[in-house]
């Protein structure tokens, strides 16, 4: 491991303890664990607290790091604090995506990659103004998803669609699927912490009452809505 690298790592833990002991924490332990996704978790007592971080935040500036904290720890004392525009910019980033989001996908299970269907519906939803245009995103179709057509990474832009549609000759299915992937990234990340703004986005889309009926009881799959917020997915708490 590099020296910077193991330097800002030091930082973030140091950012974590500072917080922690603004609200009472006597000792707090930081573990980097590699993930897929963005997590912290943590298990507590009156006046310690153990977290579990995604090592994405290994790299943070302490700055940053220490918002992160101060989020979890008003989390942990029953409050709601919010993530800075600083900390948003950071997460929503060009720099940030191309240093993790590979890691993003290396870590996902059950990726399998697109053989050009995908990025020919990704083409007709652009032609007709269903989606903004995002050149960091990547498609993959995906074997672990269970009966959901579809899921997205809001801040790695990845969109994973079922493998069952991988293989059909049906591009509605395909391109709704898709585009109900793409949702939160394509409404932001402050607008995509609100399931309701997720749902109304997907409901934009034509017919779609019709197509999310006709994929179930063709291919047995279901339009999952999210009934997580992006902050809620990054803060959890396990049980000592």
């Amino acid at each position: 491991m590099a020296k910077d690298k193991i330097f800002n790592e030091v930082a973030v833990v140091r950012a974590f303890e500072d917080a922690g002991q603004e609200y009472g924490y006597r000792k707090v332990i930081v573990d980097f664990i590699p993930d897929k996704d963005l997590k912290v978790k943590w298990t507590r007592s009156a006046d310690w607290i153990q977290l579990s971080v995604c090592d994405y935040l290994a790299e943070a500036d302490p700055a940053v790091a220490y918002d992160i904290a101060n989020v979890i720890f008003s989390k942990t004392r029953g409050d709601n604090a919010d993530y800075s525009e600083m900390t948003v910019s950071w997460l929503t980033s060009p720099d940030f995506i191309n240093a993790n989001q590979n890691t993003h996908i290396r870590r996902t299970k059950g990726m399998v990659d697109d053989d050009g269907s995908l990025m020919d519906s990704y083409g007709r939803l652009v032609k007709k103004g269903l989606i903004k245009d995002d050149p960091k995103l990547r498609m993959y179709y995906n074997s672990n998803l269970g009966k959901n057509m579809s899921e997205g990474s809001a801040l790695m832009h990845v969109s994973k669609v079922n493998s069952q549609l991988k293989d059909v000759d049906d591009d509605e299915a395909r391109d709704f699927a898709l585009y109900k992937s793409v949702a939160t990234s394509q409404i932001g990340y402050r607008a995509s912490s609100n399931k309701e703004n997720i749902v109304d986005f997907i409901d934009k889309y034509p017919d779609s009452d019709k197509i999310r009926r006709k994929v179930f009881d063709k291919y047995g799959l279901f339009n999952k809505k999210s009934g997580v917020s992006l902050k809620s997915k990054l803060l959890k708490k396990v049980k000592a």
